[in-house]
C-alpha cells in the first residue's frame, strides 16, 4: 500500500469535509484491520480512504493492523476490512470497504460517535431503556444503496446511547456474501437483530426501536 497516495479525494471533497469534521467535538479512534495482500482492492482502498480523512482532521485517529497481528487475533477480526469506531467506548463496527453511499455512512457515524449524537428521536430512544439483554443489530448494506445509510446510522445510535448493551455492524453484502446465503438476501437494506432476521427496508426510527425491542416487526407483536 502506498503510503505517499493522498488523490484518492478530489480537492471539492476535501474541503466539505474540512468544513463537515469542524462539528466534531472528541476524538475519534478507528481501527482498521486489513488482509496483507497487495492485490486486495478493497483492503487497499480502504487504507487510502481512512488515511485521507485523517489528513483533513486531527480529530481522527487512525491505527492500522494487518490480518495476522497480535490485536486482529486478539479481538477475534475475521472479515477484512473491518473498522472499529472508538472501540475503547462503543461496540460499531464496520465490516467492509466504505465505497459510494457507504463512505457517507462511515463519516456520518463519525461524527455522531464524535459528538455523543443520535439520529433516533429522544423518546424513541428512551424505549431502549426497559432493554435489559444485549442486542447485536446487523445492517446489511451496499454502495449503490440510497436508503442504506439512514438504517445504518440507526443502529450506530442505538450503540452510542447504549453501549454495554448494543453492537452494531454495519455490513457490505457483497463483500461479505456468506450471509446474503445465510439470510436470503435480496435486497438492502436488510438487518437481522441477534441472528433473527427482521426484514428489508428503512424503517422509521420509532419502529427500527420496537423491532430491536421484540426482535421481529411491530406487525407481528
Amino acid at each position: 500500500m502506498d503510503k505517499n497516495q493522498s488523490n484518492i479525494l478530489p480537492e471539492e471533497t476535501i474541503q466539505i469535509l474540512k468544513e463537515t469534521f469542524k462539528e466534531m467535538t472528541k476524538k475519534v479512534v478507528l481501527e482498521v484491520f486489513l488482509r496483507d495482500k497487495k492485490e486486495d482492492q478493497f483492503s487497499i482502498f480502504t487504507y487510502e480512504f481512512i488515511k485521507a480523512l485523517s489528513r483533513i482532521t486531527d480529530k481522527i485517529d487512525v491505527r492500522f493492523y494487518k490480518e495476522n497481528s497480535g490485536i486482529t487475533k486478539e479481538k477475534g477480526i475475521k472479515r477484512f476490512p473491518t473498522i472499529l469506531i472508538s472501540p475503547d467506548k462503543y461496540k460499531i463496527s464496520y465490516i467492509g470497504s466504505p465505497l459510494g453511499e457507504e463512505a457517507r455512512t462511515l463519516i456520518m457515524a463519525i461524527l455522531l460517535v464524535s459528538n455523543t449524537g443520535s439520529i433516533i428521536p429522544y423518546e424513541a430512544l428512551k424505549r431502549l431503556a426497559t432493554l435489559r439483554e444485549k442486542r447485536l443489530i446487523q445492517v446489511f448494506v451496499s454502495p449503490t444503496c440510497p436508503y442504506c445509510p439512514q438504517q445504518a446510522l440507526n443502529a450506530v445510535s442505538a450503540a452510542i446511547a447504549y453501549p454495554d448493551l448494543m453492537h452494531a455492524e454495519i455490513i457490505e453484502m457483497y463483500e461479505n456474501r456468506d450471509y446474503i446465503d445465510k439470510y436470503h438476501i435480496i435486497t438492502v437494506p436488510f438487518t437481522v437483530i441477534n441472528g433473527i432476521p427482521i426484514g428489508t427496508g428503512l424503517k422509521p426510527a420509532e419502529i427500527f426501536v420496537e423491532e430491536v425491542i421484540y426482535l421481529t416487526s411491530p406487525e407481528k407483536v
